[in-house]
């Protein structure tokens, strides 16, 4: 039996809700100006519509009229339809997200590329750009026909297993006291390369061999104490490092050493001075190509991974611990680890996702309501791939398309909890049916989270306009995602809301309800007789007690002198209690630290007079302050970075490209000057994938360098740049050779003819007397070399008219 307070108090909820249908209703003959309420004093009070006892009464009149408005609007059909078929609505669109995941499985299952995934290179090339268009004309510049191919004598390449590079291991060392080279240090390097040679298999299946059948050691300052340059001079044969600065110092005074020491030296560090202060040095640890019985390069990377890796980390840990510091970079290394971090973070993903679940539950308090949440993320994620993929048919999905995926995690579920706190919140609102319900929940929460998706869609599709593709195409496919998930939200999860409200919910209840039900009343009970003012307060609405249990409470004896009014429909209409009193709610503000702050504190402040002008300074100064500093932003000088600059390939390639005096693939710009040949034709390319594609070639018919003013003006062209001033040259920034410290500058013109004038005089009787091969050339001349070469060509005479058009291109190579 339930205590007569229970009774009371539910009997004035009964009064209540009849007040609230029958004397609220809204005088639209007569409006008044109302005074607008001190915010402050009603923030944090909810009180209900159209209810005047209610605490926070001060806002409620205001707000009725909106209110009232709202809750009588006519009901859109699809949340009429949702409300009247919660089953059908949910399997409806249920099959729509099952349809996108068989579709996506389907077509990965038949073999199509339903994710290009492409981590190992970033594609950041401007296609359209002449430069590029230039430097493929030039890259295909053999590429014509009616080519003929002469064998060049007096070169060789190896026609032997490993007799190329396939790959290059960059390991660096680095000591914190600038003594790389001392006795101790270099004895530890001797042993860590020693180490590295003696990995399993690697001398057997993988080492480079540079001539004959040995392995070639790795390249590092120990080969000039091996004998290895022993040739030179009989200093570089020091075993035992006895004579470390005499060995460094001589290296700089031969051709066969001068240039290879710089390969492992500090930049700026003078190997001749009496103190070597440098900390650090490298080794290459190279591996051959091709290898036997395969030309997959699959076996290499195997290899290096398997073996060659676990054996630099073991030294690095281990033999060289707390006395150097190891770090080392490879291509196929760096590609291959480039892969797995990508698919480890895409693995975070589902750390985001649980994390995400856990916190919805905890927010909804409803397993069913997050687990369709993020069922609807992961969908749209899917859906969008779809389109992005079959519709619009990229063939990219890189670095920032994975970021993509935590991006709509954190989006998707902003908008679940705003859909369903919206609906929470209806529940302190008198409406006709649950359609008129909905359909207020619906406009509400498609309004807000409208305003949220299509200001973050609109960011991303503006990087649409990048020529770049990897921007390009993460910023179309974010747009299109964040979309795609608004829609999922807009149709999906109204009928999730229902069917939980309708059939779910109810469902739990009628099973687990008993149980909770108790408690909650047995709990109600005890407030009540813990207040005994409890009868002069007036209670608000929520979604605690369901309207089912309001029926089953005993009616009071004294019949109702009021009528309630008909709903629009056949149903009862939807009205939503509370058992939280003020008393409850007052206490949770008292306790609610955050509340207290903003209510108090923070609202105080910010009402301040000299805060108001203050603060909106302040930030016209800030936002100054950062557009001035965006507009003197300048190109990026340094290579791009991947892994941030404490990682292993962060430290190794910064190292590489800004402590060493050379490295083998040296990074300086070759400029060529080049005549007749036409910028590549990259119609026929697709933009949208990261597959090479160079165009087509193309020739310019127009140019003629035959004729003797073309010659003359190439000749002098090429006089011109051979005897450039050394402050042109470095002005220009040209390279000068190591050795002969010469411009590295090449032009056709003086080679062409010192070979041919050397080649009259060694066999000048031969050639006609005064013959001579300078330029410019013409028909006679050549014909008459020809003649006198009956080993290299036929008869002048079997040649077409036109042969004497067919002359070379000059190219000039400053670096």
């Amino acid at each position: 039996m339930e205590s007569p307070d229970f009774f009371i108090n539910l009997e004035s909820k009964g009064s209540f809700t009849e007040k609230c249908l029958i004397d609220d209703q809204p005088d639209r003959t007569k409006k008044k100006k109302r005074k607008t309420p001190n915010l402050k004093k009603s923030s944090s009070k909810v009180g209900v519509v159209g209810y005047i006892g209610a605490k926070g009464g001060e806002v409620s009149p205001h707000k009725s009229v909106d209110d009232e408005d709202d809750a009588h609007k006519t009901p859109l059909r699809y949340c009429k339809f949702i409300a009247n078929y919660p089953w059908c609505a949910f399997f409806l669109a249920s099959s729509f997200h099952v349809t996108v995941i068989t579709a996506t499985v389907c077509l990965v299952v038949t073999g199509y590329d339903v994710f290009p995934i492409e981590f190992k290179t970033m594609p950041l090339l401007l296609n359209k750009d002449n430069t590029r268009t230039q430097d493929l004309a030039w890259r295909s510049r053999d590429s014509y026909d009616y080519k003929i191919w002469r064998p060049l004598t007096g070169a060789s390449q190896p026609a032997y297993y490993n007799g190329y590079v396939g790959d290059l291991v960059e390991v660096i060392l680095e000591v914190p006291y600038y003594d790389i080279f001392s006795r101790a240090n270099l004895q530890l390097i001797h042993e860590a390369e020693e180490r590295m040679f003696n990995v399993k298999y690697y001398q057997i299946f993988f080492c480079y061999v540079a001539s004959g059948t040995d392995c070639h050691k790795p390249s590092s300052v120990l080969r000039l104490f091996d004998g290895t340059f022993n040739s030179s001079s009989a200093v570089f044969y020091d075993p035992t490092f006895s004579n470390i600065h005499g060995v460094l110092c001589e290296s700089t005074a031969h051709n066969a050493t001068k240039d290879y020491v710089q390969f492992f030296t500090e930049k700026g560090l003078n190997l001749c001075d009496g103190i070597l202060r440098s900390s650090k040095t490298r080794f290459f640890y190279k591996l051959g190509w091709p290898l036997r019985g395969t030309n997959d390069k699959t076996k290499l990377e195997t290899f290096l991974v398997s073996s060659v890796k676990p054996e630099m980390e073991n030294i690095r840990d281990h033999l060289l611990s707390g006395k150097m510091s190891l770090y080392y970079i490879s291509t196929l290394l760096f590609e291959h680890d480039v892969v797995d971090q990508a698919l480890s973070d895409m693995l975070l993903a589902v750390g985001s996702f649980l994390f995400i679940f856990v916190f919805m539950w905890f927010q909804t308090a409803s397993f069913f309501i997050t687990f369709m949440g993020i069922f609807s993320i992961l969908t749209s994620f899917l859906l969008t791939n779809l389109i992005y993929r079959c519709i619009l048919n990229y063939e990219y999905f890189g670095f920032f398309h994975v970021i993509a995926m935590f991006i709509i995690l954190g989006i998707g579920a902003d908008d679940v909890f705003i859909f369903y706190d919206t609906w929470r919140l209806t529940g302190h609102t008198v409406y006709p049916s649950k359609a008129h319900r909905l359909s207020d929940c619906y406009r509400k929460a498609a309004k807000t989270t409208f305003v949220t998706s299509l200001t973050t869609m609109t960011a991303f599709l503006v990087s649409g306009l990048s020529p770049l593709l990897p921007v390009c195409s993460f910023g179309i496919f974010s747009g299109i995602l964040v979309f795609v998930n608004y829609l999922c939200d807009l149709l999906y999860f109204p009928t999730v809301i229902m069917l939980y409200s309708q059939k779910v919910k109810p469902l739990w209840d009628k099973l687990c309800g008993p149980c909770i039900k108790k408690c909650k009343r047995e709990k109600l009970k005890g407030n009540i007789k813990n207040s005994p003012n409890s009868l002069q307060h007036d209670v608000t609405m929520s979604m605690d007690i369901p309207n089912s249990d309001i029926d089953k409470v005993q009616k009071p004896s004294t019949p109702s002198t009021t009528k309630r009014p008909a709903c629009s429909d056949s149903s009862c209409c939807d009205i939503q209690n509370t058992s939280m009193t003020p008393r409850t709610k007052k206490n949770f503000e008292h306790r609610n630290r955050v509340v207290l702050f903003l209510k108090n504190g923070f609202y105080d402040f910010l009402t301040r007079r000299a805060v108001t002008v203050i603060v909106p300074l302040l930030f016209l100064c800030i936002s100054g302050f950062c557009m001035w500093s965006a507009s003197n932003l300048e190109p990026d000088s340094q290579q791009l970075q991947i892994y941030r600059a404490s990682h292993n390939y962060g430290r190794a390639s910064r190292m590489h490209y800004y402590s060493f005096e050379r490295s083998f693939e040296e990074e300086y710009a070759t400029v060529y000057l080049v005549w007749g040949i036409k910028r590549k034709d990259l119609s026929s390319c697709n933009f949208k994938s990261a597959t090479y594609c160079d165009g087509v070639a193309g020739w310019d018919d127009t140019f003629d360098p035959s004729t003797p003013e073309a010659q003359v003006a190439l000749k002098n062209l090429c006089n011109r740049l051979e005897t450039m001033s050394a402050e042109e040259a470095d002005s220009l920034k040209i390279k000068r050779n190591a050795l002969t410290e010469k411009l590295e500058i090449t032009c056709f013109t003086t080679p062409y003819e010192t070979y041919l004038q050397k080649v009259i005089s060694t066999n000048s009787s031969l050639y006609p007397t005064g013959q001579t091969l300078d330029l410019p050339v013409n028909v006679g001349n050549v014909s008459a070399f020809m003649d006198a070469q009956p080993s290299i060509y036929y008869s002048s005479s079997s040649l077409p008219s036109d042969f004497d058009q067919h002359v070379g291109t000059c190219t000039m190579q400053p670096s």
